[in-house]
């Protein structure tokens, strides 16, 4: 909460919100988080800055990337136009479990561990999880049940041994006292070697005490707490305020616009009202009424894009009535010549893909639903490839479809229905 007592939101992506205490400046970062200040996920502008430094007036082109377990030809919009932009990183490494559509364009590839063969703290985003059923907090270790194969090794020592031969080992080792608020007799020495079970137990023991380290996890599992009341309900006892005229927009936008005038940046913040509105998407239009809204959701069998290449959790995709296939309402079908099981191609402005017809009074008439981050094309996912329909592959990655506040992607989607066959 702020200093007023007022609600401010939480981010998971690295960058939080600065909502009522923010700060504007000029470009430093890919993500734009100067000219951002109130936003908590910014992905869209790493592919613009990435793309066209000079329009966004970055002081510098990114000449190196490292990409960890993220295929972003798979989970970002417009894959062809993706593929575009990291042509212009001149090095880019990919950490990954197979050789996906990501890999394509890596200069280096580095075996990743899978899931089976590392050792893992926290494994959630908050480092915590919570059961509803028991009423307790959770710390949790993910151990190794085999050895790994070849020469796969685990991010943290992958990232740490180039941060050594790359000389900035020490600094790194700084961030993570830090990052981690390891208490004084627990902090990494400069320029010391540490092997990924000490810091791990340094980081324990700092956190919950001398006694339980990296060894009592491994005996024990999880480090648990009871939630009291006020911890099962907070809302009900934090003395919380949320608003309904965002002043601070109005501070943003103005700091905003003047930074971007300055610079010669052309940059719309018009949206940076005070008062909550309604804004039409791109996508939606009073004419070409005979197209659908393409819309995304998710199957409880499947996490994004990476389970995919599960065979077990595959099998079930196959066997279950939708996940894999596009859904349509039956009267938008029938006007259409449409049945159950016919082969549709979408066209949006973006791309196309192709799928089968599931029909079902579950979606609007003027609607088209599509689960997942599925589609798979790569050799190196047998398993998952052939599997679904792509649905990033209709959303358009540019500044129109770029929230000017948020950073964040459009995924309004008007696509155009075409039957191929039965």
């Amino acid at each position: 909460m702020s200093s007023e007592g007022l609600i401010v939101p939480h981010s998971s992506q690295g960058h939080g919100a600065d909502y009522y205490d923010f700060e504007v400046g000029a470009p430093e970062t890919t993500q734009y988080h100067e000219l951002l200040p109130i936003s908590t996920n910014r992905s869209a502008m790493v592919q613009h800055t990435v793309e066209d430094p000079e329009r966004f007036k970055m002081p510098y082109r990114p000449e190196m990337l490292i990409i960890l377990r993220h295929n972003q030809l798979r989970t970002t919009g417009a894959p062809k136009r993706t593929a575009e932009v990291f042509k212009k990183i001149p090095f880019v490494v990919y950490i990954t479990t197979h050789i996906d559509e990501q890999a394509e364009f890596a200069d280096m590839v580095l075996p990743d561990l899978h899931y089976l063969e590392t050792m893992q703290l926290f494994t959630n985003p908050g480092a915590m999880s919570v059961s509803a059923a028991t009423g307790y907090y959770y710390w949790q270790l993910r151990q190794p049940v085999t050895e790994p194969l070849g020469e796969a090794r685990g991010d943290v020592e992958i990232l740490t041994d180039l941060a050594e031969r790359a000389g900035f080992l020490p600094d790194l080792q700084r961030m993570i006292n830090v990052h981690y608020d390891l208490k004084e007799k627990y902090k990494l020495e400069p320029g010391k070697e540490y092997s990924v079970s000490e810091i791990y137990d340094r980081r324990l023991k700092s956190t919950f005490g001398a006694e339980t380290g990296l060894d009592w996890f491994k005996e024990h599992g999880s480090y648990m707490v009871k939630r009291s009341l006020e911890d099962k309900y907070p809302s009900s006892f934090l003395p919380h305020r949320f608003s309904i005229y965002f002043e601070n927009l109005l501070r943003a936008g103005d700091e905003v616009k003047a930074v971007t005038d300055e610079l010669g940046i052309e940059w719309d913040t018009s949206d940076y009202s005070p008062n909550l509105y309604w804004k039409p998407c791109p996508a939606y239009s009073e004419e070409s009424k005979d197209d659908f809204y393409a819309v995304n959701y998710r199957v409880p069998i499947h996490a994004l894009s990476y389970t995919l290449q599960n065979p077990w959790l595959n099998e079930v995709g196959k066997y279950h009535p939708s996940a894999y296939k596009i859904l349509m309402n039956p009267q938008a079908a029938a006007k259409r010549g449409i049945q159950d099981g016919d082969t549709i191609r979408l066209e949006s402005e973006a791309g196309s893909v192709v799928g089968t017809v599931k029909l079902t009074q579950g979606v609007h008439a003027e609607v088209l639903g599509i689960a997942g981050t599925f589609g798979s094309e790569s050799d190196g996912r047998p398993i998952a490839k052939g599997s679904g329909v792509h649905f990033n592959s209709l959303v358009s990655v540019d500044l129109k479809h770029t929230d000017p506040i948020s950073g964040g992607l459009d995924s309004c989607v008007r696509a155009k229905v075409t039957k191929l066959s039965k």
